[in-house]
């Protein structure tokens, strides 16, 4: 269950990592960079995305874990296994 809630949160996170890249660059700004360490890549595009997708990752990675948790939660009536509550 988890996997699958990592694999939907990195989808997930993904997509709105992009809608907020061009929301925030502008249209004409260029796309996100597939390899950051590429050298036609400017350093503040580098780390303007390493930034973003470091945060994006982290909160994408909670709201897995909370979704999985709660679903757990509601299919079993119980807390899941490590969680106290």
């Amino acid at each position: 269950m988890s996997t699958l809630a990592a694999v939907l949160g990195t989808l997930a996170t993904r997509k709105v990592l992009l809608v907020v890249w061009n929301a925030v660059r502008g249209p004409d700004a260029p796309e996100p960079p597939l390899n950051p360490a590429d050298r036609s890549v400017s350093w503040p595009d580098a780390l303007a995305w390493a930034v973003a997708a470091g945060v994006g990752a982290g909160i994408g990675r909670l709201v897995g874990q909370r979704l999985a948790a709660e679903a757990w939660e509601v299919a079993t009536g119980d807390t899941p296994p490590g969680i106290e509550g």
